[in-house]
C-alpha cells in the first residue's frame, strides 16, 4: 500500500490513545554516528506526550527532554544489565514517572505540532526573505 494512501494514516489523538496502552515505551538507538548521537525521534515525544515512561539511550537530546520532563530512564543502550533495572524501576515505580496533567500541557505546548508547525513556518518565512544585503 503507498504510504499517500489514506488507511497509512493515522491521527496524533489516535496515536496516542494506542500507545496509552503500553506500560513503557523504549527509545534505545545505538550510538553510531553523529546523526544518531544528536537524534530527536518522533517517538521520544509521542510517548511523553501520551504519558508513557520511556527508556531512552543516554543521547544528547534523549537525555535532555527526558530530565526536563522527568518522564523516563535514560540507560547506556548497550548494557543490558542497565536496561533491565531500568525496566524493573519504571515498572515498580510508574506514577512516579507519569506526568500530571499540567506537565502534559506544558510538554504539548513546547513540544507539540501546533508549536513546532508555527516554529517552522517562521524558520521558512526567515529563509525565504533576500539578504539584507541584496535588498
Amino acid at each position: 500500500m503507498p504510504l499517500s494512501s489514506s488507511a497509512a494514516r493515522t491521527t496524533g489523538d489516535t496515536l496516542r490513545r494506542f500507545i496509552r496502552t503500553a506500560d513503557l515505551s523504549f527509545v534505545l538507538i545505538q550510538n553510531t554516528c553523529l546523526s544518531y548521537a544528536m537524534c530527536f525521534p518522533n517517538k521520544l515525544l509521542e510517548s511523553l506526550l501520551a504519558g508513557v515512561p520511556v527508556i531512552a539511550s543516554d543521547l544528547i537530546e534523549l537525555r535532555r527532554v527526558v530530565g526536563e520532563t522527568r518522564g523516563g530512564i535514560v540507560v547506556d543502550q548497550t548494557d543490558v544489565a542497565e536496561i533491565h533495572a531500568a525496566v524493573g524501576r519504571l515498572l515498580a515505580h510508574r506514577s512516579d514517572y507519569v506526568p500530571g496533567e499540567g506537565q502534559l500541557e506544558d510538554m504539548m505546548s513546547r513540544y507539540g505540532w501546533a508549536t513546532q508547525r508555527a516554529r517552522l513556518i517562521q524558520l521558512y518565512q526567515a529563509l525565504a526573505e533576500p539578504p539584507q544585503s541584496a535588498r
